[in-house]
């Protein structure tokens, strides 16, 4: 069976894990032919080998983009920047679909797949990979699998409604959506009012890494920590629906009250983002640099959460499951999260981990001081988590239940 995959990401973040996972699992490609198509990007084809260290069939594609401001840029003013993006969407948008729908098909001609597997980062998500779904039944290909990271967006913007006409026609050539959580599976099937026989939850498989490798060998050591400081870590795109500023609230008042453990912790926040600048702007303004540090994007992330004491995902909005709790649970790091989209999924509260309302300052600080002060109930949610993992998130759990997927849809 020839499998084609198609993704369209800067960069090789965490809704591309499924790419890596398929493309290293030795069981998998000794039966199928597995090929990649993404979209150009520097970072993209840095972070690829870090992912994928073997040889594969892979076909990089020039897909126009619109590259919007950021909120915090000083430049726009925010009407100006919705006004940029509205008027990117309606006249620039569908030019770059059609250029992107004829340069996938020609890929397509090429690999001739039997399946082709989307990798989206949401829905509506990138263009490309709706003029992938397109471009598939356009040239035969009967199985289109189209994956969807996080949730839909509803109609209730007006982005949103522009694009009704050309949802309806993707969801009539995706054969199986997948998501990564019951809660992300319920809104695809709200949003595009879909029959629940057409969409699948698959939660995302995580490899077991390995000991970190030089000159990542130490990241206490690197940044000075002392022994008996708690490490804890902060792991993902610095960009305002992660919650990073919340984190720096919630520790300037631990700071503020004389809290205990403002002495007894350190921070570390490890990825960039469009709001870098910011965070390190509102880090000098709190006076917290002596307990945060930036540490940037690092190739071997999955290896440094190994060596926190505790994890923290402070996000306020549009989670599904992210892989970073997957791997913190794989190498039994306790961890802090907001209770939102599919993370409920991955921790269980108080058994696993400390779930808090996101935004919730208060919240955050009392988890921080719950855990930071008591080594054994690290060990405890830690040791549970590691447990939960294994029973269910194991890639080669998640490459299993996608081998059954194919089979039932017909393909082999």
């Amino acid at each position: 069976m020839r499998i084609h995959i198609h993704t369209d990401c800067e960069y090789f973040a965490g809704c591309e894990q499924i790419i890596a996972d398929v493309l290293t699992a030795e069981h998998l490609c000794a039966v199928h032919e597995i090929s990649l198509s993404f979209r150009t990007s520097p970072r993209y084809l840095d972070g690829l080998p870090t992912k994928i260290k073997k040889n594969a069939k892979i076909y990089p594609i020039k897909i126009l983009t619109v590259i919007y401001p950021t909120d915090k840029s000083q430049f726009f003013s925010r009407r100006l920047l919705v006004a940029i993006r509205v008027l990117s969407q309606y006249f620039l948008g569908p030019f770059y679909f059609v250029v992107g729908f004829f340069r996938i098909i020609k890929v397509l001609r090429i690999v001739n797949p039997d399946v082709i597997y989307i990798n989206n980062g949401g829905y509506p998500g990138s263009r490309s990979a709706r003029a992938a779904a397109l471009s598939a039944r356009v040239i035969g290909i009967k199985t289109v699998i189209m994956r969807v990271h996080n949730f839909a967006i509803p109609y209730n913007k007006i982005l949103r409604i522009y694009e009704y006409l050309l949802d309806q026609i993707v969801k009539k050539c995706v054969t199986k959506f997948i998501c990564g959580s019951y809660s992300s599976a319920e809104q695809l099937s709200n949003v595009l009012r879909l029959n629940q026989n057409k969409i699948q939850v698959i939660y995302n498989g995580v490899p077991r890494s390995h000991a970190p490798d030089e000159p990542f060998c130490n990241l206490r050591k690197s940044l000075l920590i002392k022994p008996e400081v708690i490490l804890v870590g902060a792991v993902g795109a610095l960009e305002e629906r992660k919650g990073i500023d919340n984190l720096f609230e919630a520790l300037f008042q631990l700071s503020q009250s004389k809290s205990e453990i403002f002495k007894k912790v350190f921070v570390v926040v490890i990825g960039t983002g469009p709001d870098q600048q910011y965070l390190e702007m509102k880090l000098r303004s709190l006076g917290l640099n002596d307990v945060v540090r930036l540490i940037g994007h690092q190739h071997n992330a999955p290896q440094l959460i190994a060596e926190l004491d505790i994890l923290i995902v402070p996000s306020t909005r549009e989670e599904d499951t992210p892989n970073v709790i997957y791997e913190a649970m794989m190498f039994g790091v306790p961890v802090i999260a907001s209770n939102i989209g599919g993370i409920s999924e991955q921790i269980e509260h108080e058994v696993s981990g400390i779930l808090v309302r996101p935004g919730h300052l208060h919240e955050i600080q009392e988890a921080l001081e719950k855990m930071v002060l008591n080594e054994q109930l690290r060990a405890q949610y830690g040791k549970e988590a590691e447990e939960r993992f294994r029973r269910m998130y194991s890639v080669d759990l998640a490459i299993e239940k996608h081998l059954e997927l194919f089979e039932s849809l017909g393909v082999s």
